[in-house]
């Protein structure tokens, strides 16, 4: 997804506007380059461009991909004031530009029941809609997965999450929201209640 995005900001990001353009920067014989932001029978490119900067944003940690998200919401405001309703599949990514995202980041080993029965809650509760969820698998840490290694890379929080379970051998969760974030605590070897993680979710709201 990250490459593919490079790949497209290249292309059809409009650096002076905001916003991603219907046709790629190096077409010939084009009279005016056209942007699309409604809806139709399927969500608009720059509705899914938009919520995809902001959940890399997220992931990865990048202000600047936040910042593109919000060009992009932007350059179409005028549109979205008049007819937001033809604009749906921008409003996560509106919302988030406003209320600031939200993020459940879980740390552990993915055959410790209490860990599958968050991740198999959070699924159920239909967050990963509008929160950002970020499983650190610990026994692909362990084994130097070059995947999850990279993204520690570009966000700490990830490298920290790893290092808090090895060190205190106890699941790591961490849930923000409205631009802070608070650490859910856990007890060794046992289970911990999702109706925490909810309830800290919604009080930072």
């Amino acid at each position: 997804m990250l490459i593919s995005l490079e790949t497209q900001n290249e292309l059809f990001y409009d650096d002076n506007s905001g916003g991603f353009f219907a046709t790629p920067s190096d077409s010939k014989d084009l009279i005016l380059r056209l942007k699309d932001g409604m809806d139709s029978q399927e969500p608009s490119i720059n509705g899914i461009s938009a919520n995809n900067l902001r959940r890399l944003a997220t992931l990865l940690g990048d202000d600047e991909y936040q910042k593109r998200a919000l060009a992009t919401t932007s350059a179409f405001s005028a549109e979205i004031l008049q007819h937001p309703f033809l604009f749906i599949s921008m409003m996560p990514s509106i919302v988030t530009d406003n209320l600031g995202a939200r993020s459940i980041l879980m740390a552990g080993n993915p055959l410790d029941p209490a860990i599958e029965k968050q991740l198999s809650k959070v699924r159920s509760e239909g967050l990963h809609s509008d929160v950002d969820v970020i499983f650190v698998n610990m026994e692909k840490w362990e084994e130097n997965d070059e995947g999850l290694r990279w993204l520690a890379e570009r966000n700490p929080t990830v490298k920290a999450a790893a290092e808090y379970v090895r060190k205190h051998g106890k699941a790591f969760v961490e849930v923000c929201a409205a631009g802070r974030c608070e650490m859910v605590e856990t007890a060794p070897k046992e289970g911990f209640d999702m109706g925490d993680v909810l309830e800290v979710l919604k009080g930072m709201e």
